[in-house]
């Protein structure tokens, strides 16, 4: 679509080969090609907005594809050392139930919203960013909202009725509106890192740095 798109904004002009070729490819890979062609006005809104939501879901697939990698891979060589259990040190077993979370069946994706001593609300859990920064509905919110987001069970998620609203902008955005926000709040630490619990709908979760986000 993004071809079909760049090459029709050409007006029937001929294409040089292979002087032109670097540069059309450079073009249609450009990260910031759809916030290009909404200030150009290149195109209709409705394109713009649907090539934006298609960019928003490449993401988010392939940051959830990223996390399976980290969570079952193997250290490298290097760091073995005659000592052969840093193989399986910080690693999952593959299952189906991961597979079907983590890549999108029968899966939702939940938002921590890191709430300190004195309310204030947060992305991170140094409290660098607050949520109050991160509304609209722009390709930089999305992007950084959804490299935050954790894929969980649908199982876990309450009706939609009772889920709370996303904040104002996110609607707009396929990706941002069908997030699940998880209020959570410090209780201390575990296995050295602070510990994070909040309610899911019915469910007690928690969340550390070392155990990720898991049921109570």
């Amino acid at each position: 679509m993004r071809t079909a798109v760049l090459l029709a904004g050409r007006g029937g002009a001929g294409i040089a080969i292979p002087e032109d070729v670097q540069e059309l490819v450079d073009a249609v890979y450009a990260a910031d090609f759809t916030e290009r062609l909404e200030q150009a006005g290149q195109v209709e809104a409705a394109e713009v907005l649907r090539l934006a939501r298609l960019d928003q879901r490449r993401e988010g697939e392939r940051v959830t594809e990223e996390q399976v990698a980290a969570m079952t891979g193997i250290c490298s060589p290097g760091r073995v050392r005659g000592d052969f259990s840093k193989m399986s040190e910080g690693t999952v077993q593959v299952t189906a139930d991961l597979l079907a979370t983590r890549l999108g069946a029968d899966s939702g994706r939940v938002l921590l919203q890191f709430t300190d001593e004195d309310g204030g609300v947060f992305l991170d859990e140094e409290g660098r960013l607050p949520m109050g920064d991160w509304q609209g509905a722009s390709l930089r919110v999305a992007r950084k909202v959804v490299a935050r987001t954790i894929p969980v069970p649908g199982s876990w998620l309450p009706p939609v009725e009772a889920r709370p609203a996303v904040p104002k902008g996110w609607e707009e955005r396929s990706h941002l509106r069908d997030i699940v926000l998880l209020p959570v709040r410090h209780r201390g630490r575990e296995a050295g890192c602070p510990r994070w619990v909040g309610e899911l709908g019915s469910l007690s979760v928690q969340f550390t740095r070392v155990t990720g986000l898991e049921r109570l």
